[in-house]
């Protein structure tokens, strides 16, 4: 992460103007703007540039690193096959639902998801009947990693008699595009951050981020509290370190973290685990679409959506609960496998 170009959040102080001027002056870029946080992030191309800025007026109380931020997968088999002899009911599901799936779910949908990731395949005849928002207006249609399309399918895939079953069949989801790519590429956490407020302006209430980073950022925890606050359950991939390295932005008090299990229930082995771990799903050999079919994959990126599925799913059969009791039943239900972390 050290060797992609740097960005930096920079406090306005309430001279919004001045920072946008002197990183102009500095041969800098602003990437985003957050008035509420007072903030404005911004890049430079050298050391130099990076000095120059500084001799402008400002130092490390100032200015925070904006860091790099990842998808939380890896990659297993993939298969071109659409099985459309049957449909499968992926093993997560049946682990989620105690081998006792629905026989129905909620018609109507009182609060949103989100999903923040690589994009969605709406041409995938799974997920060909989604009703799909962008959450910021730009195009999400081309998933070049699949990572966001597999992702969508554990929490939405059709129930239409073939291929893989989502937690909330067919409802409509919200997508912000933030990771491209063959290998899904990187992203940093203020465009993160600028994409679940994108998020909450399209109604949103429960957001899906199947990525994160080590790098902690004050700011980027002060944008989710200020989410959370607002009403906003947010699920966030634990990491796939294997080891108890915080990861963020799951490691955040106002995100709920997810850890990932394997289809016996034990802590998968390369799931990162820690005191801020709220919750554990599937994430071993977890069945969804991808771009031109089917793939088993795992990660913690394929636990989060289970989590936040079945949120999504709950708080639609209960619009009226909030936020806190919706998260409070998940947790208080969910299996106890041990001690926390």
């Amino acid at each position: 992460a050290d060797t992609l170009p740097k960005r930096y959040f920079v406090k306005t102080k309430g001279k919004k103007s001045k920072v946008l001027r002197d990183t102009k002056l500095s041969r800098g870029k602003v990437h985003h703007k957050f008035d509420e946080l007072e903030i404005v992030v911004v890049s430079f191309e050298n050391s130099t540039d990076v000095s120059d800025f500084e001799s402008l007026g400002y130092d490390e109380s100032d200015m925070e690193r904006d860091y790099p931020r990842f998808i939380a997968g890896l990659r297993g088999s993939a298969s071109e096959n659409r099985n459309l002899q049957g449909q499968q009911m992926p093993a997560g599901l049946k682990m989620v639902f105690e081998n006792n799936f629905p026989s129905s779910y909620p018609t109507k949908v009182y609060k949103q998801l989100c999903i923040i990731d690589s994009g969605f395949d709406s041409d995938h005849p799974d997920l060909s009947g989604i009703g799909v928002t962008s959450g910021d207006g730009r195009s999400t249609e081309y998933d070049g990693c699949s990572h966001g399309t597999h992702v969508a399918g554990t929490i939405v895939a059709e129930n239409n008699g073939f291929g893989a079953l989502g937690i909330y069949p067919g409802a409509p989801i919200t997508v912000v595009k933030v990771f491209s790519g063959s290998n899904c590429g990187y992203s940093y956490s203020s465009s993160m951050v600028a994409a679940a407020n994108a998020c909450y302006n399209k109604g949103a209430r429960v957001i899906n981020i199947s990525a994160g980073g080590t790098g902690y950022s004050s700011t980027e925890e002060s944008a989710y509290y200020n989410l959370r606050q607002k009403g906003v359950l947010i699920f966030a991939a634990a990491g796939n370190n294997g080891n108890s390295q915080l990861f963020y932005p799951a490691a955040y008090a106002s995100v709920i973290s997810v850890a990932a299990t394997d289809l016996s229930y034990n802590r998968a082995s390369f799931s990162n685990y820690n005191n801020r771990v709220d919750i554990a799903a599937p994430g071993v050999g977890i069945y969804s679409t991808i771009h031109g079919g089917y793939a088993s994959w795992a990660g913690t990126s394929m636990a989060c959506p289970h989590a936040a599925g079945v949120a999504y799913r709950l708080w639609n059969e209960f619009p009226n609960c909030s936020s806190n009791q919706v998260q409070t039943a998940m947790i208080s239900t969910a299996r106890d496998l041990g001690s926390s972390g």
